[in-house]
């Protein structure tokens, strides 16, 4: 009978790493210093002109007046607008 061969595991030499070229770090950056937040001023409500004012509040009226699907009184609706532009823009 022939001897068995055992298997041998074959070591092979590990090469070096290539060498990588030095990279130039940038100079370290400060700390960004955080300054209070500015206050702004508060967003001051357009003024609209008597006959501009009066055109909101009749478009206004009729959306709302659709929207009931023109049930509500009239003057009901047009008080409804004026509330909400004068709420919007102020007086």
């Amino acid at each position: 009978m022939a001897a068995k061969k055992t298997a041998t595991k074959k070591t092979t030499a590990k090469k070096p790493a290539a060498k990588k070229p030095a990279v130039k770090e940038a100079p370290a950056k400060k700390a960004a210093v955080k300054k209070p937040a500015a206050k702004k001023p508060a967003a001051k409500k357009k003024k609209l002109t008597g006959e501009a004012r009066y055109s909101a509040i009749q478009e206004a009226a009729y959306y709302i007046a659709e929207a009931s699907g023109f049930t509500r009184d009239n003057a009901e609706c047009w008080s409804e607008a004026d509330a909400q532009i004068k709420k919007q823009f102020g007086s």
